[in-house]
């Protein structure tokens, strides 16, 4: 699925949140809402293999979205927003908090370069140079909704198992994590 606006996502959802079932709720309820929801072309939900340290996020969606309109109306939906504060009590880090940057991050992001297709794994590199000749595919943050990013742009690669990472050269690694797609309309 190729889109050129996305809402990208990052998050990490509260301590014991894996062994409570936050992935199959990702994936029986989080992931089908969203892919249900017009305008929304694409939606799938990450984590990292083994997040660096000092990572601000575990987590991550990829939000593909039909055009630029779709981003200024969509998390005004009544329905919308009914979801995610449901997200915010059973999975967010301070669910009654009023700054949501606490729960999760926001950012809109725009295509510059193309990359290959979708698969379970990718490479993720935060404040990445557009990488088109390794065949990553670039993405410029526009804004972030809820808070400034700490990072202007982001590349991915994505990978058909985890060990395709180790054969990225050295100082794509370097700068890179590992993320697998947990869930997916394609992967539910």
């Amino acid at each position: 699925m190729t889109y050129s606006t996305m809402f990208l996502l990052t998050y990490t959802p509260r301590d014991g949140a894996e062994d409570a079932g936050y992935a199959r709720w990702i994936r029986q309820v989080d992931n089908p809402f969203f892919n249900g929801v017009p305008g929304i072309m694409h939606y799938s939900n990450w984590r990292f293999h083994e997040p660096s340290a000092g990572a601000r996020f575990r987590y991550f969606d990829f939000m593909g979205l039909a055009d630029r309109s779709v981003a200024e109306s969509l998390f005004a939906r009544d329905d919308v927003k009914a979801f995610t504060a449901k997200w915010r009590e059973l999975w967010g880090r301070g669910p009654k908090a009023t700054d949501l940057s606490v729960n999760a991050e926001i950012f809109l992001a725009e295509r510059m370069t193309a990359g290959n297709a979708m698969m379970r794994w990718a490479a993720f590199v935060a404040g990445a140079a557009v990488l088109p000749d390794r065949g990553f595919a670039g993405w410029r943050i526009v804004r972030g909704l809820r808070s400034e990013p700490s990072f202007k742009s982001f590349a991915t690669k994505f990978l058909a198992n985890a060990a395709d990472f180790d054969l990225l050269p050295p100082e794509i690694r370097a700068s890179a994590q590992l993320a697998e797609c947990f869930a997916s309309p394609d992967r539910l």
